[in-house]
């Protein structure tokens, strides 16, 4: 299923990044997108308000909410690259992986690990 929103999604994702006016501070976190279909893809999730729909993990503007960038879950099919450092460290590089320096980004303690603030601090 979602190889065929592949083309949609990265048109998408490009038209946000090409309009997004630098902002320094960004926050990565989940958003779930209401979905009550069938689809194997679908999380749920009793104490958010949404809770039933696909989880989306982006990164946003921490005071206007713009999406910068984002990538749907889809469980260990996803696109995420899989590494030791577990999965809050993948969300958090594939999604800031395109941005210059000079940002804040304020996550919340899932993703947050020694190792993953050793890289942001230097990264490649």
């Amino acid at each position: 299923m979602m190889r065929k929103l592949d083309p949609f999604m990265s048109c998408l994702r490009s038209n946000f990044q090409m309009h997004f006016e630098s902002y320094p501070h960004l926050s990565v976190d989940e958003a779930m997108v209401k979905y009550k279909g069938r689809l194997g893809i679908v999380q749920y999730m009793p104490n958010k308000p949404v809770k039933r729909g696909i989880k989306v993990w982006a990164l946003c503007t921490s005071f206007f909410g713009y999406v910068y960038n984002f990538e749907p879950y889809c469980g260990k099919r996803d696109k995420l690259p899989r590494n030791d450092n577990g999965l809050g460290y993948s969300v958090v590089t594939f999604l800031t992986k395109n941005l210059s320096k000079g940002h804040h980004i304020y996550i919340e303690r899932f993703y947050t690990s020694v190792v993953l603030m050793k890289d942001l601090l230097n990264p490649l």
